[in-house]
């Protein structure tokens, strides 16, 4: 009876750590036999894997590779096995520590920190335990830093894009101030040529292809600051009143001027006056008139002083000394172009031609 309670203990164990066991015991008078037969399911651990025998013995091998996936994990991170438990080499708290970051990452986690730390405690694994595979958990990881890469570089180049969208229309803006007041405010100097060239910055074609893309713009903001202005900009010509001081006014002045050359120039920032306020006010009626008087003016003074050029060169150089090493023979300037002259030697002829806008009679 000693030697049953000892078998059917071993039996207990047996039957614990394996998948199934069949006990039979016979009694045949005074004798009693034991009949062992085992089968069932290989176990069902990670890392092991089972074979029967004839005899009913058991052989286990133990894998130190988690399972591969051949799915390309660069686009979607995909699952590459569970932790395993069997481990218990030299990179056990390592492998422990990364299974934990790594769990969150699969649990939708965007930490930078759960991402770091899978990376530092792999990298770590690897050092303390050269011969343990992590090739699988290596993609499944850089899948999760590549799609943590993409998602930062989006997030930057929206950013980007709104930090240059906002520089620009602020440059607008900015440029407006020397176009525009609230009141009735006309900067000094900032007429005529100097003003077409600051409206001219400002670009409109452009600001308003770049304004489509703007939606939801707060009234506070750079674009709806701007569009403020161009809305107000017909009432803030007629309160500067820029056609009286800026037109009118330099139209009279310029019919009491005999010389032709310096009339042109009057009449000329007439018409870039008229030309600016076009620009922002295409529709302006009254700025269209005056800006067709001009240009006739214009026509009437280039006549003028036409007949006082004797070349194109003449035309070109009004009011200016052209020097050269000889003297220029009037009407063959561009033949002499080789005898024209900024610099000059020790010893060189010096030679200057005055071209006038009028007679010498009627300038003096």
């Amino acid at each position: 009876m000693k030697k049953f309670a000892i078998l059917f203990l071993f039996l207990i164990f047996y039957n614990i750590g394996n998948a199934q066991i069949n006990v039979r015991v016979k009694s045949s008078g005074n004798s009693k036999e034991v009949d062992i037969k085992t089968g069932g399911n290989p176990s069902s651990s990670k890392g092991s894997e089972n074979t029967s025998t004839g005899t009913g013995a058991k052989k286990t091998t133990t894998e130190t590779a988690p399972v591969q996936t051949t799915k390309d994990t660069s686009a979607v991170p995909v699952p590459s096995g569970k932790p395993d438990e069997s481990y218990n080499g030299p990179a056990k708290v390592q492998l422990r520590a990364f299974w934990r970051s790594l769990e969150k990452l699969r649990s939708g986690s965007k930490t930078p920190s759960d991402l770091n730390n899978a990376e530092r405690m792999l990298k770590q694994v690897k050092e303390n335990d050269p011969s343990y595979n992590v090739s699988a958990l290596e993609s499944e990881v850089t899948a999760y830093r590549n799609n943590a890469n993409k998602e930062a570089k989006t997030i930057s180049d929206a950013a980007d894009k709104a930090n240059e969208e906002k520089n620009y229309f602020k440059g607008v803006w900015e440029k407006t101030i020397g176009i525009y007041s609230k009141y009735d405010d006309i900067q000094p100097g900032v007429v005529g040529k100097v003003y077409l060239d600051r409206v001219k910055e400002i670009n409109l074609t452009e600001y308003h292809e770049k304004r489509k893309a703007v939606n939801n713009a707060g009234p506070n903001s750079y674009p709806a600051l701007v569009d403020a202005v161009l809305a107000d900009y017909d009432e803030y010509v007629k309160r500067a009143d820029r056609l009286k001081w800026n037109v009118t006014n330099v139209m009279v002045k310029a019919r009491s001027e005999a010389n032709p050359q310096d009339k042109i120039k009057i009449l000329e920032q007439a018409k870039f006056e008229c030309e600016a306020v076009l620009l922002l006010s295409p529709n302006n009626t009254a700025f269209k008139q005056k800006l067709d008087e001009v240009n006739k003016l214009l026509g009437t003074a280039d006549g003028e002083a036409s007949k006082f050029y004797t070349s194109d060169f003449h035309k070109q150089n009004v009011g200016k000394i052209v020097w050269s090493n000889k003297p220029l023979i009037i009407t063959k300037e561009k033949e002499m172009a080789a005898n024209i002259k900024t610099e000059f030697k020790t010893g060189d002829a010096i030679f200057g031609t005055v071209y006038l806008g009028n007679n010498l009679k009627q300038l003096m």
